[in-house]
């Protein structure tokens, strides 16, 4: 959880520099491709994150829940999204801009300790079940490549 080494009074701050956005079900909350700087916490409602492959395909990455975030890649480096994020139903959001952030932890650097920390964690998170989807994709495209191999050979 995003904010679970905050104390309140460190949440308080951090909110409070946020905006709270509502959006409906299927809302774009962020659209792929779009530039942007804002973090993102899901304070209600579930959202998926989902990448474009072709044409009108997608496919699903993550399913978010309640005191979720999304948004860190363009949040912490990048400008250009990465995925969309979708309301599956009714959200809200805590928007965080990058600079209003910047600002709150030039004053209370403990702060960025903590939040910066469960990003990396969250990231990292992420990033061991993505190895194990595409391990697992391609043992798969190994496995339907041998047999189209032992079709095609007489």
């Amino acid at each position: 959880m995003f904010f679970a080494d905050l104390t309140d009074t460190e949440k308080t701050l951090v909110e409070n520099i946020g905006r709270i956005r509502e959006y409906q079900k299927d809302d774009f909350i962020i659209l792929e491709g779009d530039t942007g700087s804002c973090l993102y916490l899901l304070k209600s409602g579930k959202a998926h994150v989902r990448k474009k492959l072709e044409n009108e395909k997608y496919i699903c990455l993550l399913e978010l829940e309640a005191g979720e975030m999304f948004g860190e890649m363009s949040f912490l480096a990048l400008e250009i999204r990465s995925a969309s994020v979708i309301a599956v139903d009714p959200c809200t959001v805590l928007a965080i801009e990058r600079s209003d952030f910047q600002k709150l932890i030039d004053v209370n650097p403990v702060i960025g300790l903590k939040v910066y920390r469960s990003m990396a964690q969250e990231i990292a998170q992420r990033l061991n079940r993505n190895t194990e989807e595409l391990k697992r994709a391609m043992l798969w495209a190994l496995e339907e490549m041998r047999g189209l191999d032992r079709c095609v050979r007489p």
